[in-house]
């Protein structure tokens, strides 16, 4: 082709027709630069269309960590509110109305469950660090998954708040009271080979006891923030965000 061109100048240049030569290198010169054009807008659409389906797929990874931290907190939210029954049966229970063996299994339920969300974020995490959280298109994705750091911040500070106070309440009635009378269940007597004791110290006491109360209505709050609010606002954001990717999921497949 180049050489075709070439002869056609040489062949103007010969006959002297200068002014057809400049025309004819004036549209040479046009026909490569809408050349190059064309050429650089292909690459454009195919680098588009790459980092749309690399977008997919970021996209399709975060939907699934999402859906998975979804029920882990949804399982949390619940054991919250178990806790937070338990606590308030504690609170405005009234004398003799609650027996060695329910006082036990409130307490256990209180301070042998721990409310710390383990979050998957490895993927979103590989995103934000190889700066790809750019190739998101869609704003309001873009923003949830932006802001989803500092709100998983505000959850563990949260939680680091609330396992505080859970150890003082097992701190409390360590020193005040008695583990055994608490473990004191087949389950855990068989689990540790402790033999069941008939003279056994009672915990009840600790009801009397301002700093103890205090210690249970302290977590009541911590805990009743996490279900009542922390929780439903990272579900409803979740729930939003995985109903968006559906959205941009779905526009691809059409």
């Amino acid at each position: 082709m180049i050489k075709f061109f070439r002869k056609i100048r040489q062949k103007l240049l010969a006959e002297n027709k200068l002014s057809k030569y400049l025309l004819y290198a004036i549209g040479e010169i046009l026909l490569i630069v809408i050349g190059l054009f064309i050429a650089i807008q292909l690459n454009n659409i195919n680098l588009d269309k790459a980092v749309y389906n690399k977008q997919l797929q970021h996209l399709k990874y975060i939907k699934a960590e999402m859906t998975n931290n979804l029920a882990v907190m949804n399982e949390k939210l619940e054991l919250s509110l178990e806790i937070l029954k338990a606590e308030r049966k504690i609170v405005n229970h009234k004398s003799n109305t609650l027996t060695e063996k329910d006082f036990s299994e409130l307490l256990r339920t209180i301070t042998f469950n721990e409310l710390i969300v383990p979050f998957e974020n490895g993927v979103l995490n590989e995103i934000i660090s190889s700066g790809g959280l750019k190739d998101i298109r869609n704003d309001r994705i873009r923003n949830i998954l932006a802001s989803w750091e500092g709100k998983k911040t505000d959850l563990i500070s949260q939680e680091l708040q609330l396992a505080e106070v859970r150890n003082a309440i097992i701190n409390f009635y360590s020193r005040e009271g008695s583990i055994r009378t608490i473990l004191d269940i087949d389950t855990y007597l068989k689990n540790l080979d402790i033999q069941r004791s008939n003279d056994l110290f009672s915990n009840l006491k600790l009801l009397k006891s301002r700093t103890f109360e205090n210690a249970i209505i302290h977590h009541m709050l911590l805990t009743w923030y996490l279900g009542y609010s922390i929780y439903p606002k990272l579900e409803n954001d979740i729930n939003e965000l995985i109903r968006l990717i559906d959205i941009e999921l779905s526009i691809q497949k059409k």
